[in-house]
């Protein structure tokens, strides 16, 4: 199974390794990904955005978002299952929703 952010970090549309025709699909599911995070709550989108691409760690996201680690774990998995909700809807397969 693809990991949505994971996948998406990784993404490095630089690098000499990959062909025209890739970096193009890469660039789409990137700009897809990003239409799908504006779907979501914001506060989901935050989570997401600190853990999941700017790589905070549990402890900081909850200081920076005033809340407990406990909600930001609770909340960046139930992010990531709506963010895969809204790729299973408005895509047909670059991703993978399970």
């Amino acid at each position: 199974m693809r990991q949505l952010i994971p996948t998406m970090m990784s993404l490095s549309f630089k690098t000499s390794e990959n062909n025209t025709e890739q970096e193009l699909l890469l660039q789409e599911e990137w700009e897809f990904l990003q239409e799908a995070l504006l779907t979501i709550k914001p506060h989901y989108r935050s989570v997401i955005i600190l853990k999941g691409l700017k790589e905070f760690l549990i402890k900081e996201i909850a200081e920076i978002l005033n809340c407990t680690e406990l909600k930001v774990r609770v909340d960046y998995h139930r992010a990531i299952a709506q963010l895969k909700k809204q790729v299973a809807k408005g895509e047909g397969g670059a991703f993978d929703a399970k």
